[in-house]
This record gives structure tokens, sequence and C-alpha cells, in this order.
């Protein structure tokens, strides 16, 4: 095992590791890789019931619900209630997207080099590899492309945009979906009728798929009761089929349920088709069968992003607005009162830099790579750690986290798990040493992110009448330790590693005189995590 001390690797004999199920093990040296845990979110993708989201390091992680078909992508059907890396390992995820289909769903993501792949359910051929088999861990769409340039998962479907501007979907068809001209599932990309060579962004949802062209004109079919496809009508439509208007300045357009919303160049904002649950924002009334602009007239609305039955979309100052079903907070307004017009997310926050509505609830990113999930969280799908506590404004994404416990040499029993503080109190331990004898105590740190990261340790050194030693297995680590460079490396999710601390009270130090050595932990992913333990001797005759 390594540790780092400042640019200096020291190796370690011996060195203390427990894994999560505990016992002793010996790792192979490594060279670490460590993550800005809380602050390196590059996208988010909101599901049914799980997350998604991409690292700017390009690594990709799940959360929440995982059923019996995987949608996490992690080689299990587990239920994770923090983000779990999909499984792979791979630093090259480019694009991140997640379908709203009950119970079961399934997700699909981009590589830089342009492979495109899928995972999890797979009963009607969403995954695009040819068969109808369930997938825990991503999959290449077959053909083994290398130029895919976009994905968007539907419901039950899928849709691909390529480099060349062409247009491919796959999977349930039974609404025209699929945009082929036929009512036929497909297993593999198939392309979309016309073969246009223009096609700049897509959009799948339930039942039906709307794209967008370079020059700006808008495009929707498949099924389309409460006017959903925007061309005035609830006929199905095989083929794509213009949206009413004609207009050549659309710049961006989301669907997942039975509505869509699209953005102009302008920035105003427009939302057709269902408006049961006021997912519209144009306030309370019928169904639109086109392009309805939303309440109050904003032009300058930057991204827009339509759930199961709430919208959200962010402004160009940042802010971020909510509108639609709220039964789950999933508004983020720090209630549960549906709205049909839109609505600020609590905290007035003015650095919004991206957003997902999910089936019930919803997550952002900032600008400083930090990411929140409000609303439901049955299945953990916040990524906060809890399972049971829905959420009514913007929580934080569990992200690094460290755990300092203290036990004095002879006990066997640390204390201090579960509290986090840098002032180490409630974990903290004392004892009387007499003059010219040592007293030691264990500190033991764990990582509580679910990835890897590496902590760093700052501690006192000696003063009158007391010396302090830090060791690291047998490895003295004092000088590194005081100057505040000593790092456990590598140190995986959930493990824990022990740093001993003996302090020697002099034989002629001053009876009753204490010596505190306070020892704070840091992460190195998110320097923010910190944590404290103390061990405070006292000198006696």
């Amino acid at each position: 095992m390594l540790f780092a001390v400042a640019s200096t690797t020291v190796p370690v004999v011996a060195a203390e590791t427990t894994a999560a199920g505990g016992g002793s093990v010996t790792a192979a040296p490594t060279v670490p890789t460590v993550e800005a845990w809380g602050t390196d979110w590059a996208e988010v993708a909101a599901g049914t019931f799980h997350t998604c989201a991409r690292k700017t390091s390009g690594r990709l992680y799940c959360w929440g619900k995982n059923g019996s078909a995987g949608g996490l992508g992690d080689g299990t059907t587990t239920q994770r209630s923090t983000p779990t890396e999909v499984a792979g390992g791979a630093t090259d995820w480019a694009e991140v997207t997640t379908s709203h289909t009950f119970d079961n769903s399934h997700a699909c993501a981009r590589k830089t080099n342009g492979r495109l792949y899928c995972w999890g359910l797979n009963v009607l051929g969403e995954l695009g590899d040819g068969t109808v088999t369930n997938r825990l861990t991503p999959t290449e769409v077959a053909g083994g492309a290398t130029d895919w340039a976009q994905v968007t998962a539907g419901s039950g479907h899928t849709c691909a945009r390529k480099t060349n501007g062409r247009l491919y979907c796959w999977g349930h068809n039974d609404n025209g979906q699929l945009g082929d001209g036929t009512n036929t599932g497909r297993l593999t990309p198939t392309e979309v009728a016309g073969g246009a060579t223009d096609w700049a962004q897509v959009t799948a949802g339930s039942g039906h798929t709307c794209a967008r062209k370079t020059n700006g004109r808008l495009y929707c079919w498949g099924s389309n009761p409460g006017g959903r496809l925007g061309d005035g009508t609830t006929t199905q439509r095989l083929t794509p089929t213009e949206v009413a208007g004609g207009a050549t300045d659309w710049a961006e357009v989301t669907t997942k349920n039975d509505y869509t919303c699209a953005r102009k160049t302008n920035g105003r904002l427009y939302c057709w088709g269902s408006n049961l649950s006021w997912g519209l924002g144009v306030g309370t009334g019928p169904n639109r069968l086109t392009p309805t602009e939303v309440a109050g007239g904003a032009t300058d609305w930057a991204q827009v992003t339509a759930g199961w039955d709430h919208t959200c979309a962010r402004k160009t100052n940042g802010r971020l607005y909510c509108w639609g079903s709220n039964n789950t907070g999933r508004l983020g307004d720090g209630t549960t009162t549906s709205r049909s017009t839109p609505t600020e997310v609590a905290g007035g926050a003015t650095d919004w830099a991206q957003v997902a509505a999910g089936l019930v609830h919803t997550c952002a990113r900032k600008t400083n790579g930090r990411l929140y999930c409000w609303g439901t969280n049955f299945h953990g799908e916040l990524g906060d750690g809890t399972t049971t506590t829905q959420r009514l404004t913007p929580t934080e994404v569990a992200g690094a986290k460290v755990d300092g416990e203290i036990r004095r040499g002879a006990e066997t029993t640390f204390v201090g798990d579960a509290v986090y503080n840098t002032t180490a109190s409630g974990q903290s331990r004392t004892s009387s040493v007499r003059r010219g004898n040592t007293g030691g105590f264990v500190m033991r740190f764990r990582n509580e992110a679910s990835a890897t990261d590496t902590i760093r340790f700052q501690g006192p050194g000696n003063s009158t009448g007391f010396t302090v030693q830090y060791l690291a297995g047998t490895v003295d680590v004092t000088a590194a330790v005081v100057a505040g460079t000593f790092e456990f490396e590598d140190l995986a999710a959930n493990a824990t590693r022990n740093l001993k601390v003996k302090v020697t009270v002099a034989a002629n130090a001053t009876v009753n005189s204490t010596k505190t050595v306070k020892v704070t932990a840091t992460s190195v992913g998110d320097p923010t995590k910190r944590d404290a333990v103390k061990a405070t001797v006292t000198a006696i005759r």
C-alpha cells in the first residue's frame, strides 16, 4: 500500500486496511485516481425512479431503483441510494439519457469515440442490440457504429442521431413512434422515414418522438392524444410531421409523456399536448393542439426539460422554475402544491447550469459542478443516502464524506462513528499518563463516499513537556501530519485506515498539564468535507 507524504511516495509495511465486510487486506501499490467528488458533475439525467449523471472525468454513475432489469448498469439489481459507478469504469462517457418507464427502465450513453451503449429493460428491443434480453451492464447497440452524436431514451423506445445528420429509432412502435412509416417494432437501429441528413436534435417521449432540424423546423410523430404532436390534430402519425406554424427558429425540444415543450432562439418557451397536470405552464384549462406560449411571455429561457407530469426550465440569469404536478415536492418550491405557471425553485439561486425532470423527482446541476435533487425518494433516486425522506427543496447528492473515530490503545471500541464535525465534539478520548511514559491512541478514518477518495491529515506536533508521534502502520509519518501533507491514497468506498498516535510525557513535565492532539481529516476530492478526532493527555506523577 502506498501513502503519500507531500510530493514523496513512502512505502508502508503492514498497512492497516479494513474492507467494508471486515478483515485486514494488503493491497498492491496503485496510482490513485481522485475525483473532485462533489464538484465535478458535468451532466444529469433523471429517469423513472432512478438518476444517472456524468462527471467531468468521463465517469458515469447511477442511483435509485435498479429493478430486475438492472437499470443502473452496475451489474446488479441492487437499489442504490448514493451514486454508484456504471460497470466497466470507463472514463470516456460523453452523454447519458434515461427512460421514464414504470417499474423497470433503461438507459443509454454515448462515448467520446461515437459508440453507443444501452442497459436495463429490453423486452421491447429498446436497447437496440438485436435481442429482447435485459442487460445489467452497458451493451453496445447493434452495428458498432462510431458516429453517434446524440441519444434519447423514451418509454419503450430509443432514438439517436448520427454525425451525418441521419436519425434512427428502435424498440416499441405500436404508435409509430419510430417514425419509419410502420407500427412494427425494431430490435436494431432503423432509419426514420425520409432519410433526411439535417436532423439536429431528437427527444423520445411516451409513444411519440419529436426532432428538430438544422433549419430550425420542428417535427413530431407517433401517438397524438391530447395533441402532443403539436400539428393541430389528435391523429397518430407514422412519419415526421411538422409542428403547426412552420416556424424556423426552434432551438430545443423536450418530451417524456403526453405533452411536449420547445424553446425558440428568441428565448420564448412553448408547450402543447395534455394539460391535465398543468405541465404546459399556460395556466389551467384544456389541452393544446398547437404550440402555446408558457405564461409570462419571458424571452430569456435558456433550457427546458419535460418530466412525466411536470416541467422545469432555466433562465439565462441562472434562475430555475418548475410547474405542473407537485404531490411529491418535485417542483422544489418547498410545498406539495401543484402549479399551473412557472414557479421559482426554493432558494432563488442564480447559478443553475442544467436541469433534468424525472417521473416524480427533479435533479439540477450548478455552475460549480455540484448536483442537487428533490421530490420523491422511495428508491433512493435523490442520491442523498436515504430512501425514506421526500425532499421539497433542492438537496445535494451525496458526495465525499469522511468519518473519524478514536479509541485508547488498550480499548477495542471506537467512539465517534457517524459523528461529523471539525471540533472533535463527540469523537474524543482522554488519558492520564505518568511522567516519563507514553500514552497511545488509535484513530480510524472511513471514506464514506461511494467512490475512491484520498484523505489528507493535519495534526499538532510537540509542545513543552509532550512529544507527539504519528504512525501509519510501522512508518513514522509525524513530519508529514504536522505539515498537513500526509495522505491515505486511493481509499476505496467504505474502507478504513488507522493512524496511530503516541504522546510521550516528559519526565519533567508539569503535573496536570495537558496536551491536546486534534487530527483533522480532509477529503482531497472535496475539501469541504472534513472530520476531526481528538486525543487529550494529562500528565500525572
